[in-house]
């Protein structure tokens, strides 16, 4: 999927703007031709991507449509449109969620977990932001 870095860092405080923004530009994994390589949902990304895609272009009163697919792949989508974005399928178009949507009881432990270490994340990137500034 080709995508430019500006349409994945528009939505500010999300986990896209936080890998793609430039600061783990070095920690990013890539192919053998020097890609980003995600190891996501290829057709799911992509239909998030369409959706970033009309962001910029849509007016603030009639925001896109969230993406959607079909009923096998819904919860799949749901996942990761909350991982990337914050935003669960049922809270489009509006503010960013605090904490990911819980599908399951599987998806509450898990969602628990995402959420502490990308708390740490932030943590660590405070820290890292502090010794900047210092030297």
């Amino acid at each position: 999927i080709a995508v430019r870095r500006g349409t994945l860092c528009q939505l500010e405080g999300t986990r896209l703007e936080a890998l793609f923004g430039g600061r783990w530009e070095k920690k990013l994994l890539r192919d053998s031709s020097g890609r980003i390589f995600l190891d996501v949902n290829g057709d799911m990304f992509q239909a998030i991507v369409d959706w970033m895609n009309l962001l910029p272009i849509s007016p603030e009163d009639n925001p896109p449509q969230s993406p959607s697919v079909d009923d096998e792949h819904k919860y799949i989508l749901n996942d990761l449109m909350a991982l990337l974005t914050g935003r669960g399928h049922s809270a489009f178009p509006g503010k960013l969620a605090t904490k990911l949507p819980v599908v399951d009881s599987f998806g509450d432990e898990v969602n628990k977990a995402i959420n502490e270490r990308w708390e740490s994340l932030r943590e660590l990137e405070a820290g890292a932001n502090v010794l900047e500034k210092n030297f």
